[in-house]
């Protein structure tokens, strides 16, 4: 952060005449005693420039950023020369918000990142470029990051928004590219994403968010089939195999391709069983999709012996034993099912239409 402490001591000495008035508040604010100069300053009232920037401050130290920039502003209605020392708090408050953003984004915090960002942009609209140039310089950079927040925060509206106004100057990133995809995908939108995800792959023809996501938006089965051949070779070699087997069971589960997936997840749960648990439940019902109920049902009992508290798993080997004209086991499965239940108090007593179903890249935890 380059601050140009001339400007600042200028402001400090063309209002210095009043310093004196608000020495508490300043003590204060020096003692991060933020409730008490806010206090102070409601009981005496603003007087003038400097009780306004005083008052920025506090309301900025406090997370007010509305009443910060209000009070910024407030400042300059009653001497131009002000400027500088507001224009130093401004652009103060824009790089620690920046870099308290940058923090909890990369902690995996990202609804409190992406509302630090969200702050940010009021705030860069006021710097005025002839102090602070690098806040406009890295504006694009902080859109991209501000997208990226909200997407893993799950607010793929307000990211598309960003990240449509960074493609707008950035038409060939790869990293602006994915990031726009995944937000149109969850958006529904298949067209946009689509889009997306093929120039994407102009640029980085490996992507495995642009070959995924392209798998799962292809409307031709073909084509489909064909984009997901494409990720599997593309990652062939790749250390995290089992991890991609993992991603491609799901996705063809997802696609109804009950096959296909079962034999990725097979790969994935075989590679590390113990770790793996919540994959057998998909693949019993891949298996039972497939009509081969007895696999299914010793899927489900495998599954039973890590999950014996599971009235679900109970409620699947039902179902299974069922279609298998074994209907005393099945009654006794369903009535067990049932007692578990309630016992937990829940109330899940009708048959399953669909069988659990795993996230991508989720291990045990994830259950």
């Amino acid at each position: 952060m380059s601050i140009d402490w001339r400007l600042w001591l200028l402001g400090c000495l063309i209002i210095g005449g009043c310093a004196g008035s608000y020495s508490g508040v300043e003590q204060s604010l020096k003692r991060e005693n933020y409730q008490s100069a806010k206090r102070q300053l409601q009981a005496s009232g603003p007087r003038d420039a400097q009780g306004w920037v005083l008052l920025a401050e506090t309301h900025y130290r406090l997370g007010d950023y509305p009443a910060f920039l209000q009070a910024a502003d407030t400042a300059l209605t009653y001497t131009v020369e002000i400027r500088p020392r507001v224009q130093y708090l401004l652009n103060l408050a824009w790089t620690e918000t920046l870099n308290r953003a940058n923090a909890e984004l990369e902690d995996g915090h990202y609804a409190a990142a992406a509302e630090l960002y969200d702050h940010l942009f009021p705030i860069a609209g006021k710097i005025d470029a002839r102090y602070h140039p690098e806040v406009r310089a890295r504006e694009s950079d902080v859109r991209l990051l501000a997208g990226t927040a909200h997407l893993h925060a799950g607010h793929p509206a307000p990211a598309r928004e960003y990240l449509e106004a960074v493609a707008r100057d950035r038409r060939n990133d790869p990293r602006v590219l994915q990031q726009l995809a995944l937000a149109y995908y969850y958006l529904g939108d298949e067209q946009a994403c689509l889009d997306a995800c093929r120039r994407l792959l102009m640029y980085e023809q490996e992507s495995p968010e642009g070959l995924k996501l392209k798998a799962l938006m292809e409307g031709d089965p073909d084509q489909r089939q064909e984009a997901l051949r494409e990720y599997l070779e593309a990652h062939a070699a790749d250390s995290q195999a089992i991890l991609l087997h993992r991603n491609l069971g799901i996705i063809l589960f997802q696609l109804a391709d009950w096959r296909q997936a079962r034999e990725h997840l097979e790969i994935a749960y075989q590679a590390d069983p113990a770790n793996s648990s919540d994959l057998l439940i998909p693949i019993a019902e891949c298996y039972y999709n497939e009509a081969r109920y007895a696999e299914a049902l010793d899927q489900l009992q495998q599954a039973a012996r890590q999950h014996p508290d599971d009235p679900d798993i109970l409620r699947y080997q039902g179902a299974c034993l069922w279609n298998l004209e074994r209907r005393a086991e099945a009654e006794a499965a369903f009535a067990a099912a049932r007692q578990l239940a309630a016992a937990m108090s829940l109330e899940r007593t009708a048959p399953p239409d669909s069988l659990t179903r795993p996230e991508a890249g989720a291990g045990e935890e994830g259950r």
